[in-house]
């Protein structure tokens, strides 16, 4: 969305520029003022399409990075089937404010002098995760998957069919792993 309005706004700044530059009537005062409000608008454009460029080139750097460390864990790390014999599914929960961004109305804000709990929503979100223990250098370790959008059930379900979710470990350093849901 960011890109698409950089590359509109560039392309009003120079027409802008174009028909200003060529523009020898007398119509419009100030022709000097309005060249430079299309320079202005040319500008801000390329400033907002660099701004997503850089923000995208960041974000593949780190996903890039996150990606070989995935790789290397799976062709040197110790790879752990997941069953519901070895590991455990919790859930947890907490509750969201659901906001607003909008200017709220006449009636909304009489309301919400009256009683500021009309106004105000929210939202329990419920996560699974699943959580193996196991024992490294004499040492119990938990290992907790990042959460998902399954239900409880259907991660139990999905842990109870044979090798659909596997754990990475790397042998140096317990600490690093990565939780497999695809299919091994």
């Amino acid at each position: 969305m960011n890109r698409i309005a950089g590359y509109i706004l560039v392309t009003l700044g120079m027409i802008g520029i174009g028909f200003f530059i060529t523009y020898h009537g007398s119509a419009i005062p100030l022709k000097e003022l309005w060249f430079m409000l299309s320079l202005t608008v040319a500008i801000a454009g390329a400033f907002v399409m660099a701004k997503n460029v850089m923000r995208n080139n960041k974000f593949g750097a780190v996903d890039d990075a996150e990606f070989q460390r995935i790789q290397v864990l799976k062709s040197s790390g110790e790879k752990v089937a997941l069953t519901l014999d070895n590991c455990e599914v919790r859930t947890r929960s907490y509750v969201q404010e659901i906001t607003n961004d909008e200017m709220p109305g006449r009636t909304q804000m009489i309301d919400g002098l009256f009683a500021s709990e009309r106004n105000y929503q929210t939202q329990e979100i419920v996560q699974t995760y699943i959580v193996l223990q196991r024992k490294y250098d004499d040492r119990m370790l938990n290992f907790y998957s990042p959460p998902v959008t399954m239900s409880e059930e259907s991660l139990r379900f999905y842990l109870s069919e044979a090798n659909r979710i596997f754990l990475y470990i790397d042998k140096q350093n317990p600490r690093n792993y990565y939780f497999d849901f695809q299919n091994g």
